[in-house]
């Protein structure tokens, strides 16, 4: 077996796989927004898995791009945050503003602060309840 040097390293099948998932993503939202507008029911509702398989290719190129290095969590954690954080903010930020300012151009997005909140700190809210701790009886 010969061995190919990291940096040059490009494995065409998570490409490929990419691909599938986010065609798949594409198709939900589509039938989503078919089934808002068009009232049609009876195209598949197939296409979420799409969401798992960019969360399993996340952290495999996670671990692949940092197998050989002394990293550890803390700062992966800050590099992480400083690289996508500012980008998450700002579109969510705009989504928030045309949703507040030009909602009647979406179907299904409005303005809700509390979410909107919820949304810039990376926490679950809006609409579903945050988890609690369990308590004993």
């Amino acid at each position: 077996m010969t061995s190919v040097p990291k940096s040059g390293m490009h494995l065409s099948s998570l490409q490929y796989l990419r691909g599938i998932a986010a065609l798949a993503v594409v198709y939900f939202h589509a039938v989503v927004q078919v089934e808002q507008v068009a009232n049609i029911r009876e195209l598949p509702m197939s296409g979420s898995f799409g969401v798992d398989i960019f969360f399993v290719l996340s952290g495999f190129v996670m671990w692949w791009t940092t197998r050989d290095r002394k990293v550890g969590i803390g700062d992966f954690l800050v590099k992480r945050l400083i690289r996508i954080a500012p980008l998450y903010w700002v579109l969510t930020i705009f989504a928030a503003m045309v949703a507040l300012f030009f909602g009647d151009l979406l179907r299904s997005t409005k303005f809700d602060l509390p979410h909107l909140g919820f949304s810039l700190l990376f926490l679950p809210g809006g609409t579903r309840p945050l988890p609690r701790p369990m308590r004993r009886s």
